[in-house]
């Protein structure tokens, strides 16, 4: 705890003499379209951060391959240093960055996934670089990516490490991150920059690779690091699909992170950085669990949970986000066509659909048995396979597996029910009529299994909904629902809430089965009237792509709840000459704007 408390002292003071400095001497970073801070604030906090570290150091001795690795991440931190200064592009980074990376697999750090150690090599190298990279842009608002590392370092330090020398090195850059997080959380005195961003982020990948020699599974080996640095690894994740599959370059920054995305719901910085701490901080629970208390039923659990942050990593993903938000689309990116888009949206759908089930045998299994052999291993996979086979046709059949996987109504539900009870019955047929004796399923395990199949789908589709309410609660007393012009129109006008209250706005083209809440579907006049009688709503403004028809709807439904309506129609007058600047501009548009 001493070197905990040491580096958290050096960093504090060390960090407030940066800020104090960077007044004098400039060293701010000034407000950037393609990032979130608006504020100018201090840069180069990495600086203390590796000063507190070897502070720390300083205080016991390390081995060779621990000196290796701080020496390492310091010249990963020069490396982002130089490119603070002078924005280095991607590749120059990437080929340093590698190197670091051969030079700390040459030094012991690797990956035991197979015998081979050129493969091990391999792998390690891309791990490293990989992390640090991923850590390197979730930085991207304030107090995240420290927090994120604090937390990450605690689960390293209380899951099995590799001796003590390690865990006093973990321990002192905990301590000179938290001390760091006093400027940096909300609203932020400092950002670390790639100067600390690059170098914790490797000493994370550095430090997690370590905690593998401890493990003997293949899976616990892969999936225990991602556990420890999942928020980094979903945030990357969702960030390279994304504009992947918009057709925006990976390497040029925007504001459509899940942090971002989270703050456009409606939450606040402080309760979206909050929220990624509870993910990160979960992720490492089950992992412990998983390891050190209930090994066959924390297996499940990580697999649940797993299936979980799909759900909420597709929810993300499917919002629309500003344009303003968003960068330039390029000729050389490579965009995937819808119809590839859209295929893959529902093989993703048949693939949880699949986990879950999957799960369900897995539970059923643990359940009836309590633990798990050898054999009995073969046995879970022979029917847990098979139960697949039976009810994802049976789903597709009677409309329980939807792109959306959403539950709206009792309709939903009943088809999921029918398709467990049902792929139950055939299970139990297959193997009573099919099945040697040897392969045959017990009818108690069936039954478990029927009720595991219809919790789990439900749970799943169900999330969509608590994701819905539990993630937009934040927003306070503003909503939107529109479509793509519509959508453009109000996102310019964003700064109205604070003027209007309690107000939503609905723009339709096809009418209410395409609006959107910030992405969450509304689907007909009931939908609508749930959500106005959920919210506390004043006032209704209809925008200019709304069609007639659905104005004359939602109108209906505004007047059954005392809701009034406004209609927003656009007008256009002579405002400004072409040279005039975009701050002006936006000014006459805005007071261009009428409410009918």
């Amino acid at each position: 705890m001493k070197f905990l408390l040491a580096s958290f002292t050096a960093s504090v003071l060390l960090t407030a003499l940066l800020i104090h400095l960077a007044g004098l001497f400039g060293w701010n970073v000034p407000p950037r379209p393609d990032r979130w801070g608006q504020r100018t604030v201090a840069k180069f906090g990495g600086i203390p951060i590796l000063l507190a570290l070897l502070g720390g150091v300083a205080f016991f001795s390390l081995d060779r391959r621990l000196l290796a690795i701080v020496g390492l991440t310091v010249l990963m931190g020069l490396l982002g240093f130089l490119d603070d200064l002078f924005r280095l592009s991607a590749t120059p980074k990437l080929v340093v960055q590698f190197v670091f990376s051969a030079g700390a697999v040459a030094m012991g750090v690797s990956y035991p996934l197979t015998q081979n150690p050129h493969v091990n090599a391999l792998c390690t190298v891309a791990w490293l670089v990989g992390i640090t990279n991923a850590f390197n842009i979730i930085d991207n608002i304030d107090g995240l990516a420290g927090g994120v590392a604090v937390i990450a370092l605690a689960k390293l330090v209380f899951l099995p490490s590799a001796g003590s020398g390690a865990t006093f090195l973990m321990l002192s850059m905990a301590g000179a991150l938290l001390g760091f997080l006093v400027f940096n959380f909300y609203p932020a005195k400092v950002f670390m920059g790639d100067t600390g961003s690059l170098a914790v982020g490797f000493f994370l990948g550095c430090s997690s690779v370590l905690l593998t020699e401890h493990l003997s599974s293949l899976f616990s080996i892969v999936a225990i690091p991602a556990l420890v640095l999942f928020l980094p690894v979903f945030d990357a994740a969702l960030v390279s699909a994304t504009r992947r599959l918009s057709g925006r370059p990976l390497a040029v920054g925007a504001k459509d992170h899940s942090s971002h995305r989270l703050v456009l719901l409606g939450m606040s910085e402080r309760q979206a950085v909050l929220l990624l701490y509870l993910i990160s901080a979960v992720a490492g629970g089950v992992a412990a669990l998983w390891k050190s208390q209930w090994h066959n039923l924390g297996a499940g659990l990580v697999a649940l949970y797993l299936v979980m942050a799909a759900m909420l990593w597709l929810y993300l993903a499917r919002i629309e986000m500003p344009s303003s938000w968003l960068s330039e689309r390029r000729s050389v990116a490579w965009a995937v066509p819808g119809f590839l888009s859209r295929t893959a949206g529902r093989v993703g759908v048949l693939i949880l659909d699949a986990a879950m089930l999957m799960l369900s045998m897995y539970f059923s299994f643990l359940f009836r048995f309590e633990t798990f052999s050898r054999q009995l291993t073969g046995v879970l996979l022979f029917t847990g396979a098979l139960s697949i086979l039976v009810r994802l046709p049976l789903l597709s059949l009677l409309s329980g597996s939807r792109l959306d996987w959403r539950i709206r109504s009792r309709r939903d539900v009943y088809p999921i029910l029918a398709a467990s009870v049902a792929g139950g019955l055939m299970l139990a047929c297959i193997s009573y009529y099919l099945l040697p004796v040897s392969k045959e399923i017990p009818l108690a395990l069936l039954s478990v299994d029927g009720i595991f199949s219809a919790a789990l789908l439900l749970v799943g589709r169900f999330s969509q909904t608590v994701f819905d309410d539990f993630l937009s609660e934040g927003a306070g007393d503003f909503h939107s629902v529109m479509t793509d012009s519509g959508r453009e129109f109000f996102h310019h006008y964003m700064d109205w809430k604070q003027h209007h209250g309690d107000m939503i706005a609905i723009g339709s083209q096809n009418g209410l089965a395409s609006d959107f809440l910030f992405g969450i579907p509304i689907e007909g006049t009931a939908d609508l009237s749930r959500l106005i009688a959920r919210r506390t709503i004043t006032t209704v403004y209809l925008l200019p792509d709304c069609s007639p028809a659905a104005g004359e709807q939602i109108t209906a439904v505004c007047g059954a709840h005392g809701v009034s309506v406004s209609a927003l129609r656009y007008s256009f007058e002579a405002i400004a000459a072409p040279s005039a600047d975009s701050r002006k501009l936006d000014d006459a548009l805005r007071q261009s704007a009428i409410a009918d």
